[in-house]
């Protein structure tokens, strides 16, 4: 489990640091500043971070857990609620920024990538 969760925090990494490049370009189309993505890249690193740190505490529960004893993941899940805030709001950042249309024309950042 440490294996997996040690590959996925890296993949999930570089995933976000792609996702931060293209964010960026796609606020740009809109007149904002990139400086947005680098906020959601923070948040998500932060969630991230927070299971991280909790790491050996979640691999002992899962070696306790039974299928008739369910309390002790419960309980674990509810100390990794604030990571998984965390990680929705950089989500909907990227959500709400996302669908915000275009600046028409020219803006600060160069002409529109696409012409309409």
């Amino acid at each position: 489990m440490r294996t997996s969760m040690t590959v996925s925090s890296i993949v999930s990494v570089l995933a976000g640091l792609l996702l931060m490049a293209a964010f960026a370009r796609r606020l740009h189309d809109s007149g904002r500043p990139g400086w947005i993505s680098v906020l959601t890249f923070l948040l998500s690193l932060s969630s991230k971070a927070i299971v991280w740190s909790k790491m050996n505490e979640i691999v002992s529960t899962m070696r306790t857990v039974s299928p008739e004893n369910f309390e002790t993941a419960f309980a674990m899940q509810s100390k990794l609620v604030g990571a998984s805030l965390l990680g929705y709001a950089a989500i909907l950042l990227v959500i709400v920024f996302g669908v915000w249309p275009s600046s028409p024309g020219t803006n600060r950042y160069g002409p529109p990538p696409v012409r309409v």
